[in-house]
């Protein structure tokens, strides 16, 4: 989840998600004064009834799904082109290696949005050089539950054929349990790691909440212990936890933090609660397996395709404008892919595929 002041703000108090999650992973507290308050408006604002409903369900690319939660049914909502599906089935399906990235937002329509991008193994973005990112599925719910989430999850898989069929998903998110959980369970062959970036955020906030005696000079210290240090102009590296080769390394190193951080709750709070995911979701081995890299800039891709939604259906937005805006930039998307072999538009081939790149005077030979 991401906002542009970047303000940092004591927001403890606001219930946005279960308070065991919160204590667990410190990704789930908004991180300032706006985001809260858009979060308790969206736990007030009912959006899924009356008008709402009937146009989502009439849209030919919303996929409606109703979930019963604790007694209570709920409606929840799949957007997709059927191209997207195809291509999830191609990149990501049970014989492929590239990996879903997946994240949920609460500042969008007054609902909770969880959005899916891949990269595509053949384009590069024509201004930065570096990935070509692809909105995938997208998820509209009013439960964070790890029940709503398997409906998403059961729906992929569904979608694509041979349900059956053994799929080792590759899948990287955010520190929410209930999502991760939910692909763990549907795709139970699959392979799951920790975006860096967030887990990086995540634990700045817990710092700034509830290790306030911690000072700057500290903070830096254990932040640049874990995290390590990446300067992408120079492209240089100075390694931390974070980039541990083995288990027992990230182990023997996070022992000799103790004496250097000098603050006995916050480490208990690290062994406790961070350990163990760091081991099994962070490191490098977790990371590679998914196939991340070691620059933490390459993770956070959810957060740029969030930036891009804001900016074509504003900040506060009805429901209908948000899936209308994501539909559009979807199908923009696929326009966008097949003008990359005539080296148009905001992607183009990568190097090793400049051969594909077709010449519009063979269009007419």
């Amino acid at each position: 989840m991401s906002d542009d002041s970047g303000d940092e703000a004591d927001v403890s108090n606001v219930s946005v998600k279960s308070s065991e999650d919160i204590v667990v992973n410190p990704f789930h507290r908004p991180k300032n004064v706006k985001q809260a308050v858009n979060a308790k408006a969206a736990e007030k604002k009912s959006v899924f009834g009356g008008s709402i409903a009937q146009f989502l369900d009439g849209h030919q690319n919303v996929h409606s799904r109703s979930v019963e939660i604790d007694g209570e049914q709920f409606l929840t909502y799949i957007l997709t082109h059927p191209y997207q599906l195809n291509l999830f089935a191609g990149l990501c399906g049970p014989k492929s290696k590239q990996a879903m990235y997946s994240d949920t937002t609460f500042t969008m329509g007054g609902k909770y949005i969880v959005t899916t991008v891949m990269v595509h193994p053949m384009l590069q973005s024509r201004v930065t050089g570096g990935p070509a990112l692809l909105q995938m599925a997208s998820f509209l719910t009013p439960s964070l539950k790890q029940k709503a989430y398997e409906e998403f999850g059961w729906f992929l898989r569904q979608s694509v054929g041979k349900p059956e069929q053994d799929w080792k998903l590759r899948h990287i998110t955010d520190g929410e349990t209930a999502l991760y959980n939910a692909f763990l369970y549907v795709f139970d062959d699959s392979e799951h790691a920790l975006c860096a970036i967030h887990s990086r955020d995540g634990v700045s906030r817990k710092i700034c909440n509830d290790f306030k005696d911690i000072d700057a000079k500290r903070k830096r210290l254990i932040m640049f212990d874990i995290y390590g240090f990446v300067d992408n102009e120079n492209n240089n590296h100075s390694p931390g936890l974070i980039d541990s080769e083995t288990v027992e390394l990230f182990r023997q190193q996070l022992e000799s933090c103790e004496s250097r951080w000098k603050h006995d709750k916050f480490f208990e709070w690290f062994v406790k609660y961070q350990k163990t995911k760091f081991e099994e979701k962070v490191i490098l081995p977790a990371r590679q397996k998914v196939g991340m890299q070691k620059n933490l800039a390459t993770t956070n891709y959810n957060e740029d395709f969030h930036s891009k939604v804001k900016r074509i259906v504003g900040e506060v937005a009805d429901l209908r404008q948000v899936t209308l805006g994501m539909l559009k930039m979807a199908e923009e998307q696929k326009n966008d892919m097949v003008n990359a072999l005539f080296d148009q538009g905001p992607f183009k081939l990568r190097p090793e595929f400049a051969a594909l790149r077709i010449q519009e005077s063979r269009i007419y030979d």
